[in-house]
């Protein structure tokens, strides 16, 4: 409470916290002749600030203190001898203290409350936060107010999460009609020290509060780190920022960029396997038989006929992929003007310029098909195709969402991932080996097979984070759009739901686990 006092008087006054009573304190030793003046009374209250227009004197209090023998008491009295003057204010708190509301009711007609004592009274019963100062406004000059909202809280915002943005155009080949020379001048290329991407770190969010003063924390943004692959380094003056540090291809990962050196190849065929760490670009065709293993990406100008690709990176057929006997493993996306008869798998999204006929076909992530006749597709994502089926009436499978082939793929994703991590290990401890004499092997040749292993984790990881995510997101309305027509002969399975189209119909959404079909 707060106290005004003369060393002269014999009474001390006190104010409560909330300043709404006046109380006096007497030490009978103090008091001369034994008994209280009411002059001694009204120069300690009035010492202490005591205004007779905001405070109601008790009267029958005084008196009863001016008749008292204080000679005859041995103890310190307090007593009560004043009380404010103004409206009775009862408060409202919302269950979650996210709200209050008042009630003014006027200690008499036409009472106005004063503002800061207002404000005093609010902190004083716990308000604390969030008090709405045009309703202070209103109540003072109203002074007669019901369930009056006085203070709103805050919901904390959450922190934005850290941002990777690759900062070169898409990569991706487009432009069928291109001449193979005209696409071989727009392949994606980078000098040393271009800026490839840029992370803008999370944010720590802004704290809510309750009415009543409660701090409601925000959730953090999550953090992202930006690391550097083969061909990259963070800026040395802003960590948040990967450059490149040789000339080459870029090649967007996760949480990263990698700069692959480019090999070109006039055309690929013969017996004789092709084994590369980097990227490739084949100007004219992939013959039959041929057999290529490459880490990066892989820009093929002509056709692929009956080959064997085994792809770390995304691959770009311009021309088709024909003939029966090609198998092709992708981790990254597959674009490609037309195949037919071939056994592909893809861990990105897969596009069709043209026609996708009687192919088998794995996707783990959105599909894009001229037309799609016969053969069978699975996917994880959305299939978006002009025309389903043809005259002659194939069967044409597509299987959406989870399946045991993408489970066993994941698996087999993971366990790869741990082998590779293994044999970059033991490459390593072989290198440091070699180049002290202690190993057999040249350090050049520990030195390309690390790379080619280091390239072939990111693809891995990379397809790995795609894979995940759309398990995550599973998949939601209607997974087919048609914007031509669907013939005879098309079968969609999603789940456990299987449906069969035994009529041309034409384009629209199809959905198994719905059973329909909308134009």
């Amino acid at each position: 409470m707060a106290e005004a006092s003369n060393a002269l008087n014999p009474v001390q006054v006190r104010y409560s916290d909330d300043r709404f009573a006046v109380y006096i304190t007497v030490n009978p030793r103090e008091v001369l002749q034994g008994h209280l003046s009411f002059e001694e009374i009204m120069e300690a209250l009035l010492e202490s600030g005591f205004s007779s227009s905001e405070y109601h004197l008790e009267d029958h209090i005084v008196e009863e203190l001016m008749r008292i023998n204080w000679e005859r008491l041995n103890k310190v009295m307090v007593r009560r001898v004043a009380y404010r003057v103004e409206a009775n204010l009862r408060l409202r708190i919302a269950p979650d203290a996210m709200a209050a509301w008042i009630t003014l009711e006027p200690a008499y007609p036409g009472e106005c409350p004063d503002r800061e004592r207002l404000y005093e009274r609010l902190q004083h019963q716990g308000i604390t936060q969030g008090i709405l100062e045009d309703m202070v406004e209103l109540a003072c000059e109203v002074g007669d107010v019901s369930d009056l909202p006085i203070a709103q809280g805050s919901l904390p915002i959450d922190g934005e999460d850290a941002i990777l943005t690759f900062l070169l155009a898409d990569t991706d080949p487009s432009g069928w009609q291109d001449t193979p020379t005209e696409r071989l001048h727009k392949l994606p290329h980078v000098e040393a020290g271009t800026p490839l991407m840029r992370r803008t770190p999370p944010t720590p969010g802004q704290a809510g509060w309750k009415v009543t003063g409660e701090c409601l924390p925000p959730r953090p943004g999550l953090d992202i780190p930006l690391s550097p692959a083969l061909g990259t380094a963070l800026a040395p003056d802003d960590p948040n920022l990967l450059v490149a540090t040789q000339a080459g291809r870029p090649v967007p990962l996760f949480q990263s960029v990698r700069v692959d050196t480019v090999h070109t190849l006039a055309a690929v065929g013969g017996d004789t396997p092709i084994c590369l760490a980097d990227s490739l670009v084949v100007i004219g065709d992939v013959a039959p038989g041929s057999h290529l293993d490459v880490a990066g990406d892989v820009d093929i100008l002509g056709n692929v006929e009956a080959a064997t690709l085994q792809i770390g990176g995304n691959l770009y057929v311009h021309g088709h992929i024909k003939a029966q006997h090609s198998h092709l493993q992708i981790s990254g996306h597959l674009r490609a003007r037309s195949a037919e008869y071939a056994v592909i798998a893809c861990g990105g999204n897969f596009e069709i310029a043209t026609v996708l006929r009687h192919c088998n076909v794995r996707v783990n992530g959105n599909a894009q098909i001229g037309t799609l006749e016969g053969g069978r597709l699975r996917l994880l994502g959305h299939l978006q195709a002009h025309t389903i089926g043809s005259p002659a009436h194939p069967t044409t499978r597509v299987e959406l969402g989870l399946s045991d082939g993408f489970e066993e793929h994941l698996f087999r994703l993971e366990r790869a991932i741990l082998l590779t991590r293994r044999q970059l290990d033991e490459t390593l401890r072989t290198l440091i080996q070699a180049r002290t004499g202690a190993a057999p092997l040249s350090p050049e040749h520990l030195t390309e097979r690390r790379r080619h292993l280091q390239m072939r984790m990111d693809s891995l990881r990379s397809e790995l984070h795609r894979l995940r995510q759309l398990l995550v997101h599973e998949q939601k309305g209607d997974p087919v759009s048609v914007q031509g027509r669907i013939y005879p002969g098309f079968f969609l399975k999603q789940g456990d739901t299987e449906e069969h189209v035994g009529e041309m119909r034409e384009g629209g959404y199809f959905s198994a686990a719905k059973r329909h079909l909308s134009p």
